[in-house]
């Protein structure tokens, strides 16, 4: 555990120059890129299969891949989409050991992240920072298909900003193909002109009760459509243990929220047009507050949420650079990254089961050495 503590504080510290604006700054930002991702991809790419909950299930898929009929056209039947087993086929063909595979999902998530952090945010160590204390890292030691997934969902709302409406919905349904919960993100296309106001908290809130209130029978409709997650029913995932995650995921995420509605209604200066940055960013996490709150009745929706949530990593750094009091906006991060910091820590310690990544071994270690 120690290690990854480690692991956050330091690349935090190298990512600190980029945001500081110093005269060196393309080459002090290229090496502390280059360092961060070569040190993400490395730890989740040459990880043993003992690190993380779902490793075991993708290593076997891997080695069974030659022998698996492949159909896209049952995206919504088939246990693992068709996307997901043509890159198992494709690399096994390559070179039959699954660390290759865990090594180029590392590869393609880690850069997704790295260039979506470096067009959006406004402060890339504290960006870097939160991807890894929010876990969202953690999850690709684990869960290699959505993280896949959510890699290419984040170009996807790149090319969605640049208003390239076909390429983002196009990405969209690609990351379909690695985990059918992609599909969710169309919810922010269609609503992506939406501005947030007192008037749509409101029917959100609205939605959120409703939603909790009568999940059993929304969730039937769910599993109508995709009746491969109903195996989930009897799993861990399903399990009261469970619960405790979702309702801390949602209170950060509304937490996180109510602090940025707050700054966003406060700073007289602030006269963002409806289609900046914090606007679009605010309503993404909006969708996720309902969605979070929803999935507190069953742990699988909680997958969905973090296509929404996952931004929390641009929205922080972009709802505090509207506060143009800069000892106000330093405290403000003070309190934020070290609150952050502290909910992975006590997670690790007391939870270390959500993720099942520590105590953390390579796949040269595992069978000799205990982790580190």
């Amino acid at each position: 555990m120690f290690f990854y503590q480690v692991m956050i504080v330091g690349l935090f510290l190298i990512n600190i120059p980029i945001s500081k604006n110093k005269i060196n700054e393309k080459m002090s930002s290229f090496f502390a890129y280059a360092i961060t991702f070569t040190v993400l991809a490395l730890i989740s790419g040459l990880k043993s299969i003992n690190i993380g909950n779902d490793t075991q299930v993708y290593a076997n898929l891997f080695y069974q891949s030659p022998s698996i009929n492949t159909q896209l056209s049952g995206l919504f039947s088939q246990r693992f989409e068709g996307g997901y087993l043509i890159l198992n086929k494709l690399l096994y063909g390559l070179y039959p050991n699954v660390q290759l595979l865990f090594i180029t999902i590392s590869v393609i998530v880690v850069f997704c992240w790295l260039f979506t952090i470096h067009q959006f945010s406004s402060n890339i160590s504290a960006s870097i920072f939160l991807f890894l204390t929010f876990r969202l890292y953690f999850m690709l030691l684990s869960n290699l298909r959505q993280s896949l997934a959510m890699g290419i969902v984040l170009i996807s709302f790149y090319f969605l900003n640049k208003n390239k409406l076909l390429i983002s919905v196009l990405l969209t349904l690609f990351a379909a193909t690695f985990h059918v919960s992609a599909l969710v993100f169309i919810i922010y296309i269609l609503l992506r002109k939406v501005r947030v106001t007192k008037a749509i908290v409101a029917y959100s809130a609205v939605i959120s009760v409703l939603g909790f209130i009568f999940f059993s029978r929304i969730f039937n409709i769910v599993l109508s459509i995709f009746p491969k997650y109903s195996s989930y029913l009897n799993t861990s995932y399903s399990s009261s243990d469970m619960k405790l995650s979702l309702i801390l995921n949602f209170f950060v995420v509304l937490s996180v929220f109510i602090f940025g509605s707050v700054v966003l209604r406060n700073e007289p200066d602030n006269r963002a047009p409806y289609n900046s940055l914090v606007h679009k960013l605010h309503l993404i996490l909006l969708i996720g507050v309902v969605i979070s709150f929803i999935a507190i009745q069953f742990s699988m929706l909680n997958r969905v949420t973090s296509y929404f949530t996952m931004f929390i990593v641009l929205y922080i750094p972009t709802i505090l650079s509207v506060i143009k009091s800069q000892s106000k906006r330093h405290v403000c991060y003070f309190i934020i990254l070290t609150l952050f910091f502290t909910y992975n820590l006590l997670i690790m310690l007391f939870r270390p089961e959500w993720n099942a990544i520590v105590p953390y071994t390579t796949f040269w270690q595992a069978s000799f050495f205990g982790g580190v």
